[in-house]
């Protein structure tokens, strides 16, 4: 009886499965991760097999012996083959698919979700270790750039029939509202960012407050990324979105969003001749030649400008009156002067001379 017990004892002990190896620590960010998991030795050198889980898209990083198991370096530079799927951890030897173990998640991978940080570890409902995107409203409420009484001022002039009872305006805005044409600040406008971008596939201010504005897009005509950039932050600096810093503190100062625009547009449509008025213009002509010739192609061309300008010429340099004569006909003044000023030298000379 006692052989007995013992054969079963030993036997259940045999059948007993195994302990799934574990993320027993994580150290670092979730962009510069240091990974131990813990797992017998006895299986041999395995490795580190990082899957993505739509298209099954695989990485293998290797692992370096700790006491307690095995430790991993991973960055987020590593984890942009996968983009934007979720990626599953396993430990796998390298002689094929079914060596490969599923990491159960071991450690609480919460503190290690820091705001802005691209990817999220975490542990998922059957207990295992993977790494996913921030998903879109994530970005977005991280980002500081939702402006919420706006948006509900969009919704409630749009044909929408409102944000339903104790829904986020974020999580409407990314699920409905976008789709819609409805901006989420007055700063950002979602039917001009998403034909301006075109290849983008995910939620418009998400991808600005992600990417885009790192990359100079605009999140609409009232705000020119780079100009606010450059005017009132560190240019050689990237840590701040400057659609994020003009809701905070930019629209309280006053600060531009864009270039002012050119005076020619600043004043209309400009002066009009009454009808009938022959109007003239003036063409400063700037010229230079070391031999002091006016050749031929230059008495074409100014000719061809006296049929629409009143021309005036300067050389700079040398040039014998028989020169400037060949110009008399099509020009309404022809000097030369030397000077060493080049064309500007010349523009200035004409000006103070025509007045």
């Amino acid at each position: 009886m006692r052989r007995t017990l013992s054969h079963l004892v030993k036997k259940a002990a045999h059948e007993r499965p195994a302990r799934p190896p574990t993320l027993v620590r994580f150290d670092g960010t979730a962009t510069d991760a240091w990974l131990t998991i813990s797992s017998p030795r006895d299986d041999g050198a395995p490795l580190l097999l990082l899957v993505g889980r739509s298209t099954g898209v695989e990485l293998r990083a290797p692992l370096a012996e700790d006491p307690r198991g095995w430790r991993a370096h991973v960055t987020d530079g590593d984890l942009a083959v996968f983009e934007g799927e979720t990626i599953d951890l396993y430990l796998a030897l390298d002689d094929g698919a079914a060596t490969r173990r599923r990491i159960a998640g071991g450690v609480d991978l919460a503190p290690f979700a820091a705001e802005g940080q691209p990817r999220r570890w975490y542990t998922t409902v059957e207990g295992n270790a993977s790494v996913r995107r921030r998903r879109a409203a994530e970005v977005i409420a991280e980002s500081g750039s939702f402006e919420v009484d706006h948006y509900l001022g969009e919704v409630a002039r749009s044909l929408i029939a409102g944000i339903p009872e104790g829904m986020d305006p974020i999580e409407h805005y990314v699920a409905k509202g976008a789709a819609e044409g409805l901006d989420p600040s007055p700063m950002f406008d979602t039917t001009y960012y998403q034909p301006m971008n075109p290849t983008v596939r995910r939620n418009p201010l998400a991808h600005y407050c992600e990417y885009g504005w790192q990359a100079l897009r605009n999140p609409s005509p009232e705000f020119d990324t780079w100009w606010y950039w450059s005017k009132h932050l560190d240019p050689g600096g990237d840590s701040v979105n400057p659609l994020a810093h003009y809701r905070e503190t930019g629209a309280r100062q006053g600060l531009s969003t864009r270039p002012d625009p050119s005076p020619s547009r600043r004043l209309g449509i400009g002066h009009r001749f009454p009808e009938g008025r022959d109007v003239r213009r003036v063409c400063l002509f700037a010229g230079y030649d070391p031999q002091g010739v006016v050749d031929d192609y230059v008495v074409a061309y100014v000719r061809e400008l006296a049929r629409h300008a009143d021309v005036y010429y300067l050389a700079d340099g040398e040039m014998p009156d028989p020169e400037l004569a060949r110009l008399a006909e099509h020009t309404e003044g022809a000097w030369a002067e030397p000077h060493g000023e080049y064309d500007f030298g010349s523009y200035s000379r004409l000006i103070d001379r025509v007045g």
